[in-house]
């Protein structure tokens, strides 16, 4: 199930945690593996890599918003994600 991949307790320290800085973080499967590799994968970092650094650029205060609680992430068990991530913008050019 992918929703369980890198989410090994046995493998990963508190795997419930995002921790971009884990030693383990370069052998995550989020493009899968092998010949189940994604066709996307390529794209998919280069829109990573090209957003990232715009959005901070745009709104230098983005945060977590301290009121919204923990996030909470959907109960699919095959594809595991938020369902969705209240941020507060503090500064910069909104839309």
């Amino acid at each position: 199930m992918l929703g369980a991949a890198n989410r090994d307790p046995a493998k990963y320290t508190d795997p419930d945690t995002l921790d971009l800085t884990r030693e383990s973080a370069v052998t995550h499967l989020t493009f899968g593996a092998g010949i189940h590799y994604c066709i996307g994968a390529f794209l998919g970092r280069l829109e990573g890599q090209v957003l990232f650094p715009m959005l901070a650029k745009r709104f230098p205060g983005l945060r977590l918003d301290p009121d919204a609680g923990e996030p909470e992430f959907r109960p699919d068990p095959a594809m595991r994600g938020l369902k969705e991530l209240r941020l507060l913008v503090r500064g910069g050019r909104h839309p």
